[in-house]
């Protein structure tokens, strides 16, 4: 079977469902009459001429060719009609809702922060804020000052926020958990000890369902989220291997360094490729080797800190870097403790990388299912 079709179609459902608040079956209708799914995974196919365009030519010419993002316009309209419409909705229903009927998604807990345009503008929201001094430190302001500082978010950054999530969220899932359970395939002493360790650490009921009580789920992802060293040990190795970012930017934010010989003046756009520090023997011994025990919680010491940079590091880090942890974590237990992966003839000895994206996305490969 292709196992990255079907964690793309569990990562568009988590997705539709946290972030827009839309209940979909990614797995269940793969026909194009499925608007979220086909416009889900197409936002994805990156035309490499406009890839190209994007990261070669000024903002005034793309701006004048009618070039906006790197995402083809269609399916980016959809999202944000879609996300306007689900706004318009909820407030048009907001009257009528009990706090035990909304849901709390992404969406709504945005929504709960909203202000309109024309209040925004009336109070003058935009030019509150906290001031700062020139080294980032905090300046001491009145009470009065803090209670006026800005709280909320406009219509337009409830669009923006949620797109972010999406595109942040929803292919980058899903190429990880599919290079893991490749991984795992091509290491099966690794894939039995983390079985053998689900199995131990959640008293041999590794798998949920809709029949389990509330505080036993609780029980479960506490334990599955916090105290499973192993499992996270196997997912941080899985994105060192395969960062779903191949580079991080970063604009200089001091007038003036000096890196290696290189003088660097402010606002100068400085790449990190994040492939290069991961496979960087110095940091990390063998590392055309999968091997977990790297991220040990008794290896901890040996790691050199920001050369691991799936999600970036520092204060600007991925924001969603716990979401996509838990949401990593509960898929791979369900799917270890249900079956077991192994490699087909057809499986490839190394994964074949698409070309033209700005994400490490491999070509699909065929993957062996046993049921436990």
């Amino acid at each position: 079977m292709n196992i990255k079709e079907v964690v793309t179609g569990f990562t568009i459902d988590v997705i539709a469902s946290t972030s827009f608040g839309t209940d979909t079956d990614a797995n269940g209708d793969r026909s194009n009459n499925n608007s979220f799914v086909f416009n889900g995974v197409r936002l994805f196919n990156f035309n490499p001429l406009k890839l190209a365009a994007v990261y070669s030519l000024p903002r005034s010419v793309l701006k004048s060719i009618g070039i906006r993002t790197i995402f083809p316009d269609d399916s980016l309209e959809f999202f944000v009609k879609l996300c306007r419409k689900i706004i318009q909705t909820r407030r048009r229903n907001k009257e009528s809702q009990t706090n035990a009927r909304k849901r709390t998604d992404l969406l709504q807990l945005m929504m709960d922060s909203f202000v309109y345009d024309k209040d925004l503008k009336a109070t003058n929201y935009h030019r509150l804020g906290v001031d700062m001094d020139r080294d980032g430190s905090l300046n001491e302001i009145g009470q009065t000052d803090f209670e006026r500082k800005r709280q909320t978010l406009t219509e337009d950054e409830i669009v923006a926020q949620c797109m972010i999530f999406f595109v942040a969220g929803f292919e980058t899932t899903a190429a990880t958990i599919s290079h893991c359970i490749y991984q795992l395939m091509k290491n099966p002493s690794i894939q039995d000890r983390l079985y053998d360790d689900l199995c131990k650490q959640l008293d041999h009921e590794p798998i949920i369902d809709s029949k389990c009580k509330s505080n036993d789920l609780i029980e479960y992802c506490d334990t599955l989220l916090n105290k499973m060293p192993y499992l996270e040990a196997v997912i941080k190795e899985t994105l060192r291997m395969y960062p779903p970012v191949i580079r991080i930017e970063r604009r200089l934010g001091v007038n003036y360094y000096k890196l290696g010989g290189i003088p660097l003046v402010k606002n100068v756009l400085v790449e990190i490729p994040t492939i290069a520090v991961h496979y960087n023997p110095e940091y990390y011994p063998n590392p055309d080797r999968f091997d977990p025990e790297r991220f040990m919680p008794h290896n901890r010491s040996k790691l050199t800190p920001y050369t691991y940079l799936p999600f970036g590091d520092g204060p600007r880090n991925c924001i969603g870097i716990r979401f996509a942890y838990q949401e990593i974590k509960m898929c791979l237990a369900q799917l270890i403790s249900r079956y077991r992966f192994e490699c087909t003839p057809e499986t490839p000895d190394k994964l074949q990388f698409l070309n033209g994206s700005i994400m490490l996305n491999s070509r699909p490969f065929p993957v062996k299912v046993i049921k436990r």
